[in-house]
């Protein structure tokens, strides 16, 4: 879980616990149902030594499971010059599309919009 943003009330502890609830949820074998509201599924894939970026086969499969039917507002983007803990490395552009998301501006240039 290195360079996860898991900081338990500014502590600086990853609780295992917590580790393994998220691990649990990304590892089910349970069918994943529609969300009823529009989902922005970012996969952050740069990649380099360390093996930190997200997989775009992944993120398509979370946005097809989240998009469904009744939900043809989600989106999958992909940023190729961040890592996974994107929101580490640039807060600020962090804030700004989730800023842009919620008030349904267009995303920063830096997103690239993925097929599905």
């Amino acid at each position: 879980m290195s360079g996860a943003s898991l900081d338990l009330e500014g502590t600086g502890v990853r609780n295992v616990q917590l580790c393994r609830e998220i691990i649990a949820v990304l590892c089910t074998t349970d069918e994943v149902e529609p969300l009823g509201s529009r989902c922005l599924v970012v996969a952050a894939t740069k990649r380099g030594l360390v093996p930190s970026d997200d997989s775009l086969e992944d993120a398509k499969v979370v946005g097809r499971a989240v998009r469904g039917e009744r939900n043809k507002e989600s989106r999958v983007v992909q940023m190729k010059e961040m890592r996974h803990p994107w929101d580490m490395q640039a807060p600020k552009l962090f804030a700004g599309c989730v800023v842009a998301w919620v008030e349904g501006r267009e995303l920063p240039g830096e997103m690239e919009e993925v097929e599905l």
